[in-house]
C-alpha cells in the first residue's frame, strides 16, 4: 500500500513538474519581430556581462550575475 502511494505521489510530482516546464519553455513573444528584438537585447546583455551566448538554446552561459 505504501509503495503504491509513493509511486502515485512521484508520478503526480513528475506530471506537475512537466507542466511547469512546458509553460516555462513556451515563447514569451507571439510576434516574431518582438521575439527577435528581445533575443537581441538578451544577447547584448550576455556579452556585456562577459558571457557566451548560445543561439540554439537562446541562453547565456558564464556571465556575471545580473545586479539589481
Amino acid at each position: 500500500m505504501m509503495r503504491t502511494l509513493l509511486l502515485l505521489a512521484s508520478f503526480a510530482g513528475m506530471m506537475a513538474t512537466a507542466g511547469l516546464a512546458g509553460c516555462a519553455l513556451d515563447p514569451v513573444e507571439t510576434d516574431p519581430a518582438k521575439a527577435e528584438a528581445r533575443a537581441a537585447a538578451m544577447r547584448q546583455d550576455c556579452y556585456r556581462r562577459g558571457g557566451t551566448w548560445s543561439e540554439e538554446a537562446r541562453t547565456c552561459v558564464g556571465a556575471d550575475p545580473i545586479r539589481r
